[in-house]
């Protein structure tokens, strides 16, 4: 069973919080655009480098899914992701004081998902995806029928995407299934932006010759 925040705070050193400020999101944060997330994000980070804990669960809370399905994804292994999951945010909890105030927090936080994934399986040679379909939130504005489409579609491209490169297929996860942007992809994966853009392309090449057809001009790929 995974822990709890407070039991992955209890595993990290204590910290000294002196009244710290009372921590709320803001009214769009759930649900909304992934700029309103990642402000908050950024927020959170701030204060849990100040020394407040809640924070620091807000971030677990807000982040665990996404962190917890890219790793399944990468790993192969759900168990292993949830290891990995509650290992990425020990991590990150000791290593706050590395974050960069302002800078975006989602690929600071996947790079220390990717590292540990990478550390666990680097001797056994595992880092493959897991053969699972990916998980589609839903947007606000889609209606049923239009997200059932939406996710047909999607769940038919990632099928075949699961038989490109790993390389390539956490490219695209991350670009797409993750919204982050080129550069930022390029940060977590440990390359540049102009590498990137070549596993992106190559991948789209690859996935037409396999769907026997251009990929569908959305945010899917």
């Amino acid at each position: 069973m995974p822990r709890t925040p407070l039991a992955l705070q209890a595993e990290t050193e204590t910290i000294e919080v002196l009244a710290p400020p009372p921590v709320h999101p803001p009214p769009d944060a759930t649900g909304a655009p992934e700029a309103a997330a990642e402000s908050y994000a950024e927020r959170l980070a701030e204060l849990c480098q100040g020394g407040c804990q809640e924070a620091f669960s807000r971030l677990v809370d807000l982040l665990h899914a996404r962190i917890f399905n890219f790793l399944v994804q990468i790993s192969g292994n759900r168990e292993d992701a949830e290891d990995l999951t509650q290992e990425t945010f020990v991590r990150a909890f000791r290593g706050m004081d590395r974050y960069t105030p302002g800078r975006p927090f989602a690929p600071w936080i996947f790079t220390i998902a990717r590292r540990a994934a990478c550390s666990h399986y680097r001797s056994k040679r595992m880092f493959e995806p897991l053969p699972d379909e990916p998980s589609l939130l839903p947007s606000h504005s889609e209606t049923p029928a239009t997200l059932l489409v939406r996710q047909d579609d999607a769940n038919s491209l990632w099928a075949l995407a699961r038989r490109l490169k790993p390389k390539q297929f956490e490219a695209l996860w991350l670009r797409y299934a993750e919204d982050l942007s080129v550069s930022e992809v390029a940060q977590v994966m440990r390359t540049n932006a102009l590498h990137v853009r070549v596993l992106l392309h190559r991948a789209r090449l690859e996935l037409e010759r396999l769907r026997g057809g251009p990929c569908p001009s959305n945010r899917n790929f």
